[in-house]
């Protein structure tokens, strides 16, 4: 009888102990004091991620809410694992999002090791190979295009999901971090209004928009009134990842984009940093705008992005421009030239005679 009270008790205690984990999770961020100023929410995004992936498991691996666990629940093979891991890939996830989702899982399991005979060993699988560039890449006129098509055609939160789309192009935020942002995460500063929120591994993430783009946006506030909602009412963009994979789906056959170009909504994320390297070949600025911590990673990318072989400093040596040319050129030749030209050609212009005059 006492064994059996015992064994009760602790099936209860599991749920209380998985709910200690997640706070834990909020203590690990909602204490940084970089966040908590200008933060006062119950939920960090890393719990809401964790929590997310957890009961995700629980209800592929075991059909249960966490709420219904058991302690026997807990006793899973090796194999439950590479079974869950085969439905994710099968699902369409990213290797990246695979190895995130499994370990959010491992962390639970090993906090509760402290308390339980768990066998932990069943999640040391090796990672699956994670290629940062294997998602395909959107100019910025392609990608503003989505968001046109977006507000053109989506039945549901047509102006929510044209916005959605702006801002991450514009802040080259994760997801995970733009479903968290709240109104009071932005903050005006010079002319713009700066925005923090907080990525993987609990990573602060601030950059700025354009005022124009945060008038736009702030058109969500009272649409978000009008439209149902069970999440927090101080998020932005009130709408889930499902519903975006969906609609990435059908902007792609809209807009015709062949598959091979593994266009998603991490593409997104992408455009301003490809811009800055292509406007200004300034790494350390795109890294910025991306939020890399390693800034070989972007060099990298810069480097495989924009290699062109038929111009390499060996090649372009025995070159020689003919510039005899110019001579044929008229004044309106030259502005033509001038205004469909490039960021980059229009700041260089323009230094040149503000130099020139100054002289």
């Amino acid at each position: 009888m006492l064994a059996e009270n015992v064994i009760k008790l602790k099936e209860t205690n599991l749920y209380d102990d998985i709910m200690a984990y997640f706070d834990e999770l909020d203590n690990q961020v909602l204490n940084d004091d970089r966040y908590k100023k200008n933060n006062k929410q119950e939920k960090s995004p890393t719990r809401i991620s964790y929590e997310k992936n957890i009961r995700e498991f629980f209800r592929i691996v075991l059909n249960k809410e966490i709420e219904h666990l058991i302690i026997h629940d807990l006793d899973l093979k090796k194999r439950d694992i590479i079974s869950y891991r085969k439905q994710l890939l099968d699902n369409g996830n990213a290797n990246g999002t695979v190895n995130q989702k499994l370990s959010s899982v491992k962390s639970l399991f090993n906090f509760l090791s402290a308390e339980y005979e768990l066998n932990t060993a069943i999640f040391n699988l090796k990672r699956l190979k994670d290629n940062p560039n294997s998602y395909g890449h959107l100019s910025q006129t392609e990608a503003e295009r989505f968001a046109e098509v977006a507000f053109e055609t989506e039945r549901e939160k047509p102006y929510a999901k044209k916005m959605l789309i702006l801002f991450a192009i514009r802040s080259s935020f994760r997801i995970d971090v733009i479903l968290n942002i709240k109104w009071r995460d932005f903050e005006y500063v010079d002319g713009v209004y700066k925005v923090t929120g907080i990525g993987k591994g609990n990573k602060i993430n601030t950059n700025s928009i354009s005022a124009k783009l945060y008038e736009q946006i702030l058109v969500l506030k009272e649409l978000n009134k009008q439209t149902k909602w069970n999440g927090d009412p101080e998020l932005v963009f009130q709408i889930t990842e499902d519903p975006i994979n969906k609609m990435m789906k059908r902007l792609r056959e809209r807009l015709g984009i062949p598959k091979e170009r593994n266009i998603v909504f991490h593409s997104f994320r992408k455009v301003a940093i490809d811009w800055e390297l292509e406007m200004t070949g300034n790494v350390k600025s795109a890294a910025l705008q991306g939020n890399h911590s390693n800034i070989d990673t972007m060099w990298k990318h810069y480097v495989n992005k924009q290699r062109d072989f038929s111009q390499t400093p060996g090649v372009r040596m025995e070159q020689e421009i003919d510039l005899s040319f110019l001579d044929s050129l008229t004044v309106d030749d030259f502005k033509d030239f001038i205004r469909q030209g490039n960021y980059k050609l229009h700041v260089e212009i323009h230094n040149y005679f503000k130099k020139k005059h100054e002289n």
